[in-house]
């Protein structure tokens, strides 16, 4: 009988996509090395009520020690402090705007929807009418928005490998019985262990019904060599490579056990920086070129690296680099020296150049800029967009994005558990002003005041160009490994895609509802096997 002690849910990390939350699946391998059963049920923006009924009937027992949500890639609510209201806004980040919800959001009932709407009670009570001793969790990187949900036991903050199996053993007996705080930081980079991520592999079950089609993540290292201000990344500054980069028999087996099992071969490698040093390319592309199949990937890379050692052009694209989104942020050169990249903006243009030359169009360019950087005008940022709009640009698709910045003084205790970078514990050091210190979350979210003579003296303004030029720079990708995760004769098949011209590609898209097609996708290929492998188990 498929019982679980552990049961973990969460959504899809790209909306109307098959793709999945890679830190629930990297948890629940951890949960079941040490010694606990564990179901982790995907794609939760499409569980409806019935399927969950169904689900905890045949899974939970009163051995299942904690249900946890996942967070992760879901909406930053705007909830006012201590607000009682159960209707709430949503910030985007990207687009810098607080939004209502839309109307037919509002009206989908699934278990994501619910927690976002704090209207999940209904749900949660039903965990504990099964097990009142089951404790429910919530965990990922947005958990500052949801902390205002009374209706569960305890909050996880951060990486959470060694955290969880703490609050496991004491939940089941099998550690120390221990008291945790509401929420549990207190290992919030998974170090305080003798476990060692170096050594770990994430492995799916056979409860997951993985599709060859899909396109998996996968860590090479967990860290960054760099210290960008404008980043919040947890791990950042790491110098030593032993020290963050998985050992080359671990990465193996990982690559080979998910080919066996589900026929994959593509990969997010969601590594901070995946070039950040020549050797550990060689490492990883060592272990690539061991296998009897051939490795295809999208990664986070940095161009000035490139740049300055141009061996790596080659070598990405021995390694199988189908796409990659450089984080170029500016090519104004006083501006890019206050975030830790100072190389010529001429420079980065050739090293651009190069890769289009060796790559061709088999390698699709991706790019973001950020706008309000200090000392870049209007006129810098114009520049970039005529230069991203040229039909020679190597760049086949770059979005602007207005700098943001987090009041680390902002006056709310919630603001403790938002990753900050530089720029958000010392902005007034960079010539940022917060006009208040009142208990506004516009304050929270958007600079007011810069004045270092660069003409975009605010976050409004940053955002109105950002907005503007968005508008205007052409998009040149005629594939996506997210759509290909769809049960869809053309999007599903990388080579089709490649073959077709921009035009037609295009054309393809607008003739398919992608949101009808992404539910269907999930139902058929996941919910539909889920529960029928449940019932046979049962």
């Amino acid at each position: 009988m498929a019982k679980f002690n552990v049961i973990l849910f969460c959504g899809t990390s790209e909306k109307n996509t098959k793709t999945r939350n890679y830190g629930v699946a990297r948890l629940a391998t951890h949960i079941r090395e040490c010694g606990y059963t564990c179901l982790v049920v995907n794609f939760s923006d499409e569980l409806n009520w019935s399927n969950f009924i169904d689900i905890l009937d045949l899974t939970m027992d009163e051995n299942t020690y904690m249900v946890g949500l996942s967070c992760t890639f879901l909406p930053l609510r705007v909830v006012p402090l201590n607000s009682e209201q159960n209707s709430y806004q949503e910030y985007d980040s990207l687009y810098g705007q607080i939004k209502n919800f839309s109307d037919e959001s509002k009206n989908t009932t699934t278990l994501i929807n619910d927690l976002i709407y704090n209207k999940i009670d209904p749900w949660l009570n039903e965990i504990r009418k099964r097990n009142p001793k089951t404790k429910i969790t919530c965990g990922g990187t947005a958990i500052a928005s949801y902390l205002d949900i009374k209706n569960i036991d305890n909050f996880f903050y951060g990486l959470s490998e060694n955290m969880v199996i703490d609050y496991l053993n004491s939940l089941s007996g099998k550690g120390p019985k221990r008291i945790f705080n509401k929420v549990l930081d207190y290992d919030y980079k998974s170090q305080n262990s003798d476990w060692d991520f170096r050594s770990s592999k994430t492995i799916y079950s056979d409860y997951d019904f993985v599709t060859p089609n899909e396109t998996l993540s996968l860590e090479t290292s967990r860290g960054c060599r760099f210290s960008c201000s404008f980043c919040a990344f947890p791990m950042i500054g790491q110098k030593n490579l032993d020290d963050y980069v998985k050992f080359e028999e671990c990465l193996k087996s990982e690559l080979i056990e998910n080919y066996n099992k589900w026929g994959t071969t593509q990969y997010f490698i969601v590594d901070d920086t995946f070039n950040d040093t020549t050797e550990k390319l060689i490492r990883v592309k060592r272990v690539f070129d061991s296998l009897p199949f051939k490795i295809k990937f999208w990664c986070y890379a940095r161009i000035d690296i490139i740049a300055a050692h141009t061996e790596q052009i080659q070598l990405l694209k021995d390694m199988g680099l189908e796409e990659v989104f450089f984080g170029v942020e500016t090519f104004h050169h006083k501006a890019s020296k206050t975030i830790g990249k100072g190389m010529k903006p001429e420079k980065i243009k050739q090293a651009l150049a190069k890769c289009k030359e060796v790559w061709g169009d088999s390698v699709f360019i991706t790019a973001g800029i950020i706008v309000g950087l200090p000392y870049e005008p209007e006129s810098s940022i114009l520049e970039t967009v005529e230069y991203l709009s040229d039909p020679d640009c190597p760049i086949h698709a770059a979005w602007l994005h207005q700098l943001n910045i987090h009041d680390s003084k902002y006056p709310d205790p919630r603001i403790k558990y938002v990753y900050k970078s530089e720029y958000d514990r010392n902005y007034d050091k960079y010539g940022y002003y917060f006009e208040s210190t009142e208990t506004d979350i516009m304050n929270f979210t958007r600079w007011r005041k810069k004045d270092d003579g660069s003409g975009i003296n605010s976050y409004e303004q940053a955002l109105e160009i950002s907005n503007r030029c968005n508008a205007i720079i052409p998009h040149k990708l005629t594939f996506d490994f997210y759509l290909q995760s769809l049960d869809h004769p053309i999007l599903s098949n990388r080579q089709l895609c490649q073959k077709m011209g921009l035009e037609e590609y295009l054309k393809v898209q607008q003739t398919i509802d992608k949101t009808k097609l992404y539910k269907e996708t999930v139902k058929n290929q996941y919910f539909d096997p889920l529960l029928k492998k449940l019932k046979n188990e049962g």
